[in-house]
């Protein structure tokens, strides 16, 4: 019991003792640090990096170097992918009848003669109008495309 008593006061002692050399501290920091007499003002410099319009071009680091003999000249690239027929992406999957009424299955969409939709396709979705179901065959309309394309049923593999 003496022990435990004289381990917390002890702690206690050592805890104020501490405070008050940190207020000393902090009384003596409050106080600006006065300023040097020949303390020298900083200045401030801001590089120029400047790109030569014409030859020679030269490193602004190491203007020795043979690095940047020329200035590169932009090119323009074409980012448009060639036309692919849209008709190579619509494929006929099925022809059923059903209560003489014929429906083609045209990428996984069903349609019947006189019907229109879209139906989705590699290259995004594309409008079509199917104009007449035939027995292994459909006839569309694509959109954009005035000329009507006839679809075969593709082969089973």
């Amino acid at each position: 019991m003496k022990s435990a008593f004289l381990k917390i006061s002890v702690c206690s002692m050592l805890l104020v003792a501490g405070a008050l050399v940190a207020s000393a501290q902090q009384e003596n920091s409050s106080s600006p640090p006065e300023p040097k007499q020949n303390a020298t003002e900083l200045l401030e410099h801001q590089s120029v990096f400047e790109e030569p319009l014409r030859p020679p071009y030269t490193d602004p680091f190491f203007p020795q170097s043979k690095r940047m003999p020329y200035r590169a000249v932009p090119t323009v690239v074409s980012t448009s992918q060639p036309q692919v027929a849209t008709i190579d992406h619509i494929i006929l999957k099925g022809v059923s009848v059903g209560g003489g009424k014929r429906t083609a299955l045209i990428n996984r969409k069903n349609f019947a003669a006189g019907e229109s939709g879209t139906v989705q396709t590699p290259r995004g979705p594309v409008n079509i109008e199917v104009l007449e179901v035939r027995d292994r065959s459909v006839l569309i309309k694509v959109e954009n495309d005035p000329d009507p394309k006839e679809i075969h049923l593709s082969p089973e593999p």
